[in-house]
């Protein structure tokens, strides 16, 4: 069974994660999973006061796995108990016991064709949905944030990593070590339109830059200062100039320098970060094609390209 709630799309088999909404037991633990997105301390102390504010309302509404498919089967419409337990098959009498507890409590209300929450509940359900999002996906990518800087994405966009959630890590090995290069070369040759954030040169991508102007690709490029020069030298300033002139190269200097590889079009993006060192990883990337992340990439991309 899925129902869509707005925008959010909620599969029945993963009600049962937010069972586990209780995993931050203490505050020390949600600041240490604040902090590894660089929120400043105002912004922790503001997200723990608001979030005890709500914790017992949603604990009690993510602590029954009963209550939640409820909620669920009657986010967007009005159901009578008999159109619930079709939905569900969940028992008539667990139906009506919580449905009870959910109205005294003041969650939902009846009327004359069945129940339907109120506009609280659909808030919270909606804000539970995309909790348990953010939680899935960093718990998916878990090796690759913790081994990486985050320092170089401003709050805003950290704040909505979630959209990355349907993206997939590419990653080199001992058999294939130019697995990532190669992926990215193929994606960028095969597109139309491209942006691109670098502060790390591999030695073919002149080549392969040179190729896409001559034949007319749109390319937007924000360099560091340390190798915006270098970049234009290696791509020539006869394919530099025949860009600017047909209009399909736009070069900027990243106004501060930025530890951060981002590559994107109307298809794709890569999204590759610096480690501890600050040594670029080549070795392992973020690809994705999916519509929300490709949206994330271009505006955190063209803020980039605005300020500089």
């Amino acid at each position: 069974m899925a129902n869509n709630y707005g925008s959010v799309n909620i599969e029945t088999k993963n009600i049962k994660v937010l069972n586990k909404f209780n995993v931050i037991k203490s505050e020390d633990e949600d600041l240490k999973l604040l902090n590894k997105f660089d929120l400043n301390k105002n912004e922790n102390d503001e997200m723990l006061e608001k979030f005890d504010f709500v914790r017992k309302d949603l604990k009690f509404l993510t602590n029954s796995q009963i209550r939640l498919e409820i909620i669920n089967s009657i986010a967007n419409y009005v159901k009578p108990i008999k159109d619930i337990h079709k939905e569900t098959n969940l028992p008539y009498s667990a139906i009506s016991l919580n449905i009870k507890n959910l109205e005294e409590k003041g969650f939902l209300q009846s009327s004359y064709h069945g129940y339907v929450l109120n506009n609280l509940t659909k808030i919270f359900f909606k804000e539970i949905i995309e909790f348990n999002r953010s939680i899935n996906m960093i718990n998916k990518f878990f090796d690759f944030f913790n081994a990486h800087k985050f320092e170089e994405i401003d709050d805003e966009f950290l704040k909505d990593i979630v959209s990355l959630d349907n993206s997939k890590i590419i990653e080199s090995s001992l058999t294939d070590v130019y697995k990532v290069h190669n992926s990215i070369i193929d994606s960028i040759l095969n597109s139309k339109d491209i942006y691109c954030v670098f502060n790390f040169i591999h030695p073919d991508y002149p080549v392969v830059f040179q190729d896409l102007i001559n034949n007319s690709v749109n390319i937007r490029l924000l360099l560091s200062k340390d190798i915006h020069f270098i970049f234009k030298g290696l791509i020539g300033e006869k394919i530099i100039n025949k860009g600017l002139k047909n209009k399909n190269l736009n070069l900027k200097k990243l106004k501060n320098n930025k530890n951060l590889f981002l590559i994107g079009s109307t298809e794709f993006i890569y999204l590759g970060l610096f480690k501890e060192d600050n040594s670029f990883d080549q070795n392992r990337i973020l690809f994705s094609t999916n519509k929300n992340a490709i949206k994330w990439g271009e505006e955190l991309f063209n803020k980039l390209y605005d300020s500089s």
